[in-house]
């Protein structure tokens, strides 16, 4: 007599890629599945909540990312309420420039003008570089929250172990309630 095993030319046994407790095991001996149907599922509260949580994100960065959110739109007033300044303060300080140049008025008003111009020209440019980075700062906080709810989707979907073939279950090696590793 000779000893042998036979192996299907396809045949793996099946590890996860995370480590868990099997919540579900969706097949039996002998059932024949198709290349991603689901074998079993680890426990996936813990990832469900962190995508939960990712998920939230974006919609509030979204929100906020948005031109007529309530945090851009502060932003934007104190622009344009600086602007409005700037252009009050620039227009005082010409015309007392011409007087000056009349021989009208003091030096120390000349000068109370000039000051007040450019603080409000000062004012302005950093009302709008206060917008520009929020809006900056928000889009790229929005970007890393999608990319943070995409790893939680990837971290969710490898919690169901899949087949990777089409074939039929030879084995069933682990129930429900098992730690399942990524060596067995």
């Amino acid at each position: 007599y000779a000893s042998g095993k036979v192996k299907a030319r396809d045949q793996y046994t099946v590890y996860p890629v995370v480590n868990g407790i099997v919540t579900d095991v969706f097949v039996l001996e002998g059932d024949t599945v198709r290349a991603g149907h689901p074998l079993f599922r680890i426990d996936d509260r813990t990832t469900a909540l962190s995508r939960e949580n990712a998920e939230l994100s974006v919609g509030l960065l979204e929100r906020n990312a948005s031109p007529d959110s309530p945090v851009l739109a502060q932003l934007k007033a104190n622009v344009g309420a600086t602007r409005v300044k700037l252009e009050n303060d620039s227009s005082l300080y010409a015309k007392q420039q011409r007087l000056w140049e009349q021989q009208i008025g003091s030096e120390n008003d000349l000068e109370q003008r000039r000051l007040a111009y450019e603080t409000s020209r000062e004012n302005h440019l950093s009302a709008r570089k206060a917008y520009q980075e929020a809006l900056t700062r928000l889009r790229n906080e929005l970007a890393i929250a999608r990319n943070n709810l995409a790893i939680n989707d990837r971290a969710l979907d490898d919690r169901t172990v899949r087949s990777l073939i089409d074939g039929r279950v030879y084995d069933v090696m682990i129930e429900r309630g098992e730690l399942a590793t990524t060596q067995r």
